[in-house]
Order: C-alpha cells, then sequence, then structure tokens
C-alpha cells in the first residue's frame, strides 16, 4: 500500500525472499512512473527515502529492484514467482548484465552465496547487500564458510566495503597467498 502511494512509481509491489526465518529479506519490486528515470541508484535511493519518510524502519525493503513491467499471472495479478526470475536481471535499479562467474573460485564463491542467499543466478559483480538483499547475520555466516572452505579469514568489513564474489575472489587469493608464503624463522636452540 505504501508503494501504491509514492508518485514516482507506476507499479510496486513488496516480497519477502528467503525460505529460512535467519535468510528472510523484504524487497520490493518497483516500475517508475517516467520511463527512463535520471539514475536509477539516485532514484532507488529516493523510492526508499520516501518509503522511510511514512514506514517504520523494518518495514523498509533492503533492497529496491526497477522493473519495465511487472510480471503477471493469466489472470492479471502479480505473479510473485516470476519476480525472482525478474529480479535477477533487474540488478536493484542498476542496469547492468549479469556477469557469470569467470573461474573455479568465482564459481565455488557463487555456489556459497547462492546457498545463504538461497537463489540462483549471481553474477560475480552483484553487491552482496544492495543488489541480493543480504543482511549482517548472513554476512557473518558467508565469512565463516569461505574461512571453512578456503582456509582465509577475511574481516567482515570486507564484504561492506567490497560486497561482490569478484572482490571476494581478489581477497582470498590474496589471502591464499599470504598465507602460502611464510617466512622462515630461526629459533635458536633452548627457547
Amino acid at each position: 500500500a505504501a508503494l501504491d502511494r509514492l508518485p514516482q512509481l507506476r507499479a510496486g509491489v513488496a516480497a519477502v525472499i528467503g525460505e529460512r526465518a535467519q535468510s528472510k529479506t523484504l524487497v520490493a519490486y518497483v516500475v517508475p512512473a517516467e520511463p527512463e528515470p535520471a539514475s536509477d541508484d539516485a532514484f532507488v535511493d529516493g523510492v526508499r527515502g520516501a518509503l522511510a519518510d511514512i514506514l517504520p524502519g523494518y518495514m523498509v525493503p533492503t533492497s529496491v529492484f526497477v522493473l519495465d513491467e511487472l510480471p503477471l499471472t493469466s489472470n492479471g495479478k502479480v505473479d510473485r514467482k516470476a519476480l525472482l526470475a525478474a529480479q535477477t536481471h533487474a540488478a536493484s535499479g542498476r542496469a547492468r548484465e549479469r556477469v557469470a562467474p569467470r573461474d573455479a573460485l568465482e564459481t565455488r564463491l557463487a555456489a556459497i552465496w547462492s546457498e545463504l542467499l538461497e537463489f540462483d543466478g549471481l553474477g560475480v559483480e552483484d553487491d552482496f547487500f544492495l543488489d541480493l538483499g543480504g543482511q549482517s547475520f548472513l554476512a557473518m555466516r558467508l565469512m565463516a564458510r569461505i574461512q571453512a572452505e578456503f582456509g582465509v579469514e577475511l574481516e567482515l568489513a570486507s564484504l561492506f566495503r567490497q560486497g561482490t564474489i569478484a572482490a571476494q575472489a581478489k581477497l582470498v587469493r590474496a589471502g591464499s597467498e599470504a598465507r602460502a608464503w611464510s617466512p622462515i624463522v630461526e629459533i635458536q636452540a633452548g627457547e
């Protein structure tokens, strides 16, 4: 109902994605009233800001996906199952193509992300928080999985600064190389 009241939208719908309680997140799918918003990022920020003015914080969607049209069923209702597929092309309002994993490391990371976020088709340039609706609890689980899988401990803050699979792959590579190179330290007898 709050989305319907926003003048910058022609249509909008909110949905909860994720199946387990700890991975559920609120997202919005919107169709702009104007065919070409000035800036997709500014448009998404404007929608979230307008919702924050009229809703409590927990009801403001973590991600806003800009679509050309909402997918409809044959009887004219919003096709909620098709929204997730549409989301993989909307990239939270940032118009760009999905980039598939380019090597084995990115593929392994994408599999971990897909499992935690509970959907497939992730691009290596999709942002964990902005595009995929990630949250801090899932971020901590992701860092633990990366450490268990690759033996590299990454700072949680790295995901906030560099929240893509491509960036995380670079950090894992750098961590693996640093771990593989360990200086030989001479130990004196009796120490």
